[in-house]
């Protein structure tokens, strides 16, 4: 939540990943100002799992999920990074 509080007004979206002790974990989180073009965090979030081998999901501001496949974690952030650039 203290992410969404910064994100400020204009449409802003925060993907991060991080690999603790070998799982890849991912949250996405985007301001209400994001929501209109059409980001939902918890679609994002569901997309880049599917390359780490597991699940996760969430609200149209917040998400996270994770999976084993740590070594995807890159490829993962780039699927959140191509959907939102198709909005």
């Amino acid at each position: 939540q203290s992410v969404l509080s910064q994100l400020g007004s204009d449409p802003a979206t925060v993907a991060l990943g991080a690999n603790l002790a070998g799982r890849a974990t991912i949250i996405v989180a985007a301001n209400s100002a994001a929501l209109d073009p059409g980001v939902h965090a918890g679609e994002l979030v569901k997309q880049a799992v599917s390359l780490l081998g597991g699940g996760g999901g969430g609200k149209p501001q917040l998400a996270q999920g994770g999976g084993p496949n740590a070594a995807a974690l890159a490829d993962a952030l780039a699927v959140i990074r191509s959907a939102l650039t198709q909005l």
